[in-house]
């Protein structure tokens, strides 16, 4: 099967846009004539005019242009990029907790804790009236009757 590749050229006074070439390998050229006495057509050709490429090579063989291989990779490139992303969420959390940057990943996790038992704890509302503190029934009971008494028509005693 054809392959596609680009092929940069040096750029020139009047570029606007870097030139390149179409390469097309693994591919036997082809042209063909449309009609009696006219130029034969290559197909490749029109793509690369389509594309805006300068010009276009078609061979049957297998070549390999550099610019368009994969960069050479360190062989602990992926290691080190995760111990990178990790350092850089502990910095984030440390940052939003407004914790020193010298936290480490256990006393986050504890700070978070200590946190998560704060919030708990502040969303446990006592209501005291008169000097007498009321449970959660007992709340229930008198937010009902006090809807009831809003609901109930005005003049009927109770």
């Amino acid at each position: 099967m054809a392959r596609l590749q680009i092929l940069p050229l040096p750029e020139g006074a009047g570029d606007d846009r870097p030139p390149f070439a179409l390469v097309v390998d693994q591919c036997v050229p082809q042209r063909y004539a449309v009609g009696a006495g006219m130029e034969p057509v290559d197909p490749w050709n029109e793509v690369a005019k389509k594309i805006g490429a300068r010009g276009v090579i078609v061979m049957p063989d297998t070549v390999e242009i550099p610019a368009n291989g994969l960069l050479p990779l360190l062989e602990s490139s992926g290691e080190e990029e995760l111990i990178g992303a990790h350092e850089r969420t502990r910095l984030e959390l440390c940052d939003a907790l407004l914790l020193p940057r010298d936290t480490t990943w256990r006393q986050l996790v504890e700070a978070a804790r200590g946190r998560q038992r704060e919030s708990a704890a502040l969303a446990q509302v006592r209501i005291h009236l008169g000097g007498r503190e009321f449970t959660e029934q007992e709340l229930r009971e008198i937010t009902s009757r006090m809807v009831a008494d809003v609901k109930r028509p005005a003049g009927s005693g109770a």
